[in-house]
């Protein structure tokens, strides 16, 4: 995903810290391995960064990493990125299981960006046809404190609900 920053793309900086990585010139006693990764771990080009992917798994690329390397002397990890994961569990455990330390440079804008999300949707789970039906929304937001915005729920591209709610604090 290409992220328009304040100061630029934000790949123009990951492009510029893995450039500077395959630049080093490690001594005969320590090597270098450099991987590219989104959702998954995507191998070790980093000359063919790309930013198509729509998210990123850490606990994925930890986990693979690790088992790419293991039985090798690994001494440390270096992880560049946003440090934002969209999808998988938290990449804690597996950053604290790893054999090796992991160093982190953070390249991007980590202000949160403004958005609203639904979180949770919970319903009965048994609902009688023609019955009016229960329903709770979790809706949370960063930026947009104290505004109106107009919820709806379809099902099946059709609404079956809407309400004017007003959004709480961030």
């Amino acid at each position: 995903m290409k992220i328009k920053e304040n100061y630029g793309q934000r790949g123009d900086s990951l492009k510029y810290i893995a450039d500077r990585l395959d630049r080093l010139n490690p001594s005969d006693s320590l090597e270098l391995s450099a991987f590219k990764f989104a959702l998954s771990l995507q191998g070790n080009k980093t000359d063919s960064l790309n930013f198509e992917e729509d998210g990123t798994n850490l606990t994925n690329v930890i986990t693979a990493v690790n088992d790419s390397l293991s039985g090798r002397n690994l001494q440390a990890l270096i992880l560049v990125s946003d440090g934002i994961y969209n999808q998988g569990p938290n990449p804690v455990l597996p950053a604290r299981q790893s054999p090796a330390p992991i160093h982190t440079v953070l390249v991007g804008d980590t202000s949160q960006p403004k958005d609203i999300a639904i979180r949770r949707v919970k319903t009965n789970q048994v609902i009688y046809v023609n019955n009016k039906m229960p329903m709770e929304v979790v809706v949370t937001q960063n930026g947009y404190d104290g505004q109106k915005v107009l919820l709806s729920v379809t099902r099946d591209g059709e609404q079956v609900a809407e309400r004017m709610i007003t959004l709480g604090r961030s």
